[in-house]
C-alpha cells in the first residue's frame, strides 16, 4: 500500500468503528457525523468491506456509496485486464455486490449479476457455496432473490442441494 491508500484506509476503520461506537451508545449524532464522512472518504483507500462495515452501510441505509466503489473497483479490474488474475478479489467484490443488492432488496439485479458478470470463479451457484462467504454464502442469496422473483422450484433446488452438499 502507498502511504496515501494507508492513511485513507485507517481513516476509514476509525470512521467505522466511529460509527459503531456511536450506534452502541445511542448517540445518532456521532454515528451520523461518521457515516457522512466515510460516505465520501470510502472509496479513497484500498479496503476490502468487512461484514461488520457492510452492515454498518446497511443499518444506516447508505448502500449507494458502497455500490459505487465495489462498481468501480469491479470496472478497474475487467477493464485493465486484471480481472483474471486477481480472480479472488473479483470474485469477492462480485460476492459483496450481490449481498449490497441483497440488503437493498434488489433481486433482479442478484440475478442479473449471477446471468452477466463474466468473472465468476464457478459456472453454477453451487460452485459458489463457501466461496468468498464473509456475507451470506452466495447460494442463499441466490435462492432468495430466485424466490422473491417467482421462481420459487429454482430457489428450492438451490437451498436443497446446500443441504445436501453440508
Amino acid at each position: 500500500l502507498t502511504q496515501e491508500n494507508h492513511s485513507a484506509q485507517r481513516l476509514n476503520e476509525l470512521l467505522v468503528r466511529t460509527a459503531l461506537v456511536g450506534d452502541l451508545l445511542g448517540r445518532e449524532d456521532t454515528s451520523k457525523a461518521a457515516m457522512d464522512e466515510l460516505a465520501t472518504t470510502i472509496g479513497s483507500g484500498s479496503e476490502s468491506f468487512d461484514t461488520s462495515t457492510l452492515r454498518l452501510f446497511e443499518k444506516h441505509q447508505r448502500l449507494a456509496p458502497l455500490e459505487k466503489v465495489i462498481g468501480e473497483r469491479l470496472l478497474k479490474l475487467s477493464s485493465s485486464g486484471d480481472g483474471y488474475s486477481n480472480i479472488n478479489e473479483t470474485n469477492n467484490l462480485l460476492h459483496q455486490l450481490a449481498w449490497l443488492y441483497d440488503a437493498a432488496n434488489r433481486p433482479q439485479d442478484v440475478i442479473r449479476l449471477l446471468d452477466e458478470a463474466p468473472l465468476w470463479i464457478g459456472k453454477d451457484v453451487a460452485d459458489l457455496r463457501n466461496a468468498y462467504g464473509v456475507h451470506l454464502p452466495m447460494d442463499v442469496i441466490a435462492a432468495k432473490a430466485f424466490a422473491a422473483t417467482g421462481k420459487r422450484e429454482l430457489a428450492l433446488k438451490i437451498i436443497k442441494d446446500a443441504i445436501i452438499k453440508n
